[in-house]
């Protein structure tokens, strides 16, 4: 037999006719296709199988799969789907010994096949050879296996091919994802735990159930996370709705879960004092809202829903700005509005505690997490505007003096500063105890300095002044560079070239950077008229700008010269050195 030569079989053979011209009537082929799929699904026994995930890119129903196997080798893809979906896929491949199987999910090579693509024609999954087409019976993960048949793989032959996988959105799909998973919330466990292979890393949590979605928030490894509404395919990957202890609600890959216990009961969340209400009415249609309280030291409660009796997500200090996220209605005869906070918290307040007001907090990728931008320190903008520093002209930013004499090393991969959460303020204390007396209060979303931790606390700084003492590392997460560049804790200053009009002068801005590392970060410049404009970067890449200021409609463009990004916000342009998004 020469190479590469088709090995045909009596039911291959058998497709191709009419059926006129086939001795089997149809049902006898259907039932022989059948059998035949469980004896012969197998591939090899010796095979040399390596698994790969499917992940669709973000917002399409499909990806084409370009590889090659030789002799015994095998190819395991895992793609999630949901129950009543549509899968296609199509093999291409110059060699006519090379097929796939696909396996329903929780079974896999050496198992009963749900098709065979060497039946092109025949089952009713495999209009052709090498093409598979149905509505899939479960939800979870499927493998595709691509493999070479016996004959071929023991000559040590090798295959190229393309595998094109399609999964159209579904119109309506109600079944939740089950697999092997405690009973719980809509067939999944009540409570997730975040798995990440590097510690270090943090686990993006979106607005929708795509990688494509904003990302609203990120969840460290460890973190404990509610079911807020069980699982769903979609991209090919597994989607989990799931929600924090801090309000925080979206969703994360499946594949970062595993099932856990619930969390310690979080603070408690009742006001400190109680709220005394405005007695100006609140405009419904306002931009943003700001929390007016009679007593300023009280706290207004937010509410997972238009009432009293809803769980309470977060809690709001007097003078707070937020996002009026959806309007206002009217519930148990009071008026309710659906408001976002700086932290990324969403849920409804009452309305007679707000007054209307201007937009002043930042959206990153559609999502509130950017604290009103803080004046630059005087002190740290260069004294003559007109003059760029020469440093800053070779591309290396000048730090920031540390402000705090004395402030001891941190151990080497720690965060210089931590950002508080929780939905009640956080007191720093006196000693690492909880009994110990209460140095200062700071509420959720407070940057302060990382003086080095011990077990369950660390010592902790204010910004602002010298005031030290010890918080519970439980309220503390890593400072990123849009909480710390809002509050003013910059990582270098300096002078860029901006020009605020289309028909002004290019001129020097000074400006405050926050680095996240990697080319990620928040950038603040001070315009010419002395507003300020934020700028975020993401791998050294501009992904948005903020929406503090008022004017046109931000149209933004990014372009590359050099080592230098070019970014333009309708008139506005701004050129941004690499040096210092990375430092120099």
């Amino acid at each position: 037999m020469t190479r590469g030569a088709r090995i045909h079989d009596p039911l291959a053979r058998a497709s191709r006719r009419t059926d006129g011209d086939t001795a089997m009537t149809r049902p006898a082929t259907l039932a022989l296709a059948a059998a035949l799929v469980a004896v012969l699904a197998t591939p090899p026994a010796a095979r040399e199988s390596r698994t790969e995930r499917v992940a669709f890119p973000a917002g399409t129903t499909g990806t084409t799969i370009e590889g090659s196997i030789t002799g015994y080798e095998a190819v395991d893809y895992l793609v999630g789907a949901e129950a009543g979906q549509r899968m296609m896929v199509t093999l291409e491949t110059g060699h006519t010994a090379t097929y796939f199987n696909v396996y329903e999910p929780g079974k896999g090579p050496g198992e009963e096949a749900l098709a065979v693509s060497q039946f092109g024609g025949v089952h009713p999954m495999v209009p052709d050879i090498n093409r598979f087409d149905a509505t899939l019976p479960t939800s979870g993960d499927y493998t595709i296996s691509v493999y070479m048949m016996r004959s071929a793989a023991r000559r040590d032959e090798t295959a190229e091919y393309r595998l094109r996988i399609e999964i159209p959105a579904a119109q309506t799909m109600t079944e939740t994802v089950e697999r092997d998973y405690a009973d719980g919330l809509q067939g999944g466990p009540d409570f997730w735990q975040v798995r990440l292979a590097d510690r270090t890393s943090r686990l993006n949590v979106h607005s929708g159930p795509s990688a494509g979605a904003p990302v609203i928030g990120r969840l460290a490894h460890g973190k404990t996370l509610r079911n807020a509404g069980g699982c769903r395919m979609a991209e090919g990957r597994r989607w989990c709705d799931v929600s924090d202890t801090r309000g925080l609600r979206g969703w994360v890959a499946g594949a970062f879960l595993i099932e856990a216990a619930p969390p310690a009961p979080d603070r408690p969340v009742l006001p400190a004092h109680a709220a005394v209400p405005s007695a100006d009415p609140v405009d419904g249609a306002a931009p943003a809202f700001v929390v007016r309280l009679a007593n300023r030291g009280g706290l207004l409660n937010m509410h997972g829903a238009p009432s009293a009796a809803a769980p309470v997500i977060a809690q709001l200090p007097f003078g707070a700005t937020v996002r009026n996220a959806g309007g206002c209605t009217v519930a148990e005869g009071r008026r309710w509005c659906d408001v976002a906070d700086a932290r990324g918290h969403r849920g409804w307040v009452a309305a007679q505690f707000l007054v209307p007001g201007e937009t002043d907090v930042i959206e990153l990728h559609g999502s509130v997490a950017f604290h009103a931008v803080e004046e630059i320190p005087t002190d740290l903008i260069p004294a003559d505007s007109g003059a760029r520093a020469a440093s800053t002209v070779a591309g290396t930013m000048p730090e920031i003096p540390e402000p705090h004499a004395g402030r001891r090393e941190i151990p080497s991969g720690t965060p210089p500063y931590f950002g508080t959460f929780g939905a009640s303020a956080v007191a720093v204390r006196a000693a690492p105890e909880a009994g110990a007396q209460t140095v200062f209060t700071v509420m959720p979303g407070t940057v302060l300095r990382n003086l080095g931790c011990e077990g369950a606390w660390c010592e902790v700084g204010s910004v602002g002044d010298d005031r030290t003492g010890w918080a519970e590392a439980a309220w503390l997460e890593p400072a990123e560079s849009a909480l710390r560049a809002g509050q003013g804790v910059f990582d270098a200053t300096g002078l860029i070239t901006c020009t605020q009009a289309a028909s002004a002068p290019a001129r020097d801005c000074a400006f405050g950077v926050a680095r996240d590392g990697g080319g990620s970060a928040t950038l603040v410049v001070i315009r010419p008229d002395g507003m300020r404009r934020a700028l975020f970067f993401e791998n050294g890449a501009f992904v948005s700008t903020d929406a503090s200021q008022a004017g046109g409609g931000f149209d933004t463009e990014a372009t590359r010269a050099g080592d230098t990004t070019i970014v333009r916000i309708d008139d506005e342009r701004y050129e941004i050195p690499d040096a210092a998004l990375y430092g120099g």
